[in-house]
């Protein structure tokens, strides 16, 4: 059996577990295709892809998905392509009681409903591999 290697999508990757997960994945070399809403660091790494995106815009996080998929280039030598929901925010950090309407939605968007669209779209878009996969 080929050694396994791979398109990686990680939310999150422009720092904690995030990046340090993408680090790991690039020297090992994947390729990567990191979402999050600020720049990142990983742009010297030659298999690195980086899509800025506020993942509390949960109504284009489909065509955002479907963009990223779309600029991989699948050949023989990748035999999987993973989805990584990692990224996640705290705020806010404050009683309920004392947090806005937008404060608890944009918290929401990005911890929950995020993670499931992005999911979701991502199984549409894989659940007929590529004649290269597998």
């Amino acid at each position: 059996m080929s050694e396994l290697k791979g398109y990686f999508i990680i939310t999150g990757t422009s720092k904690g577990i995030g990046e340090a997960l993408a680090i790991a994945l690039l020297e090992d070399n994947h390729q990567v295709f990191g979402i999050s809403r600020s720049q990142s660091t990983l742009a010297a790494y030659e298999n690195y892809h980086h899509e800025q995106f506020d993942l509390g815009d949960t109504v284009k996080i489909g065509q955002m998905l479907n963009e990223v998929i779309g600029k991989m280039e699948f050949t023989t030598d990748y035999n999987m392509i993973c989805l990584v929901n990692n990224a996640a925010m705290l705020e806010p950090i404050k009683a309920i009681e004392e947090s806005t309407p937008a404060e608890v939605t944009g918290n929401l968007n990005v911890n929950l409903i995020a993670p499931i669209m992005m999911s979701s779209q991502f199984i549409k878009l894989t659940e007929k591999p590529n004649p290269y996969m597998f």
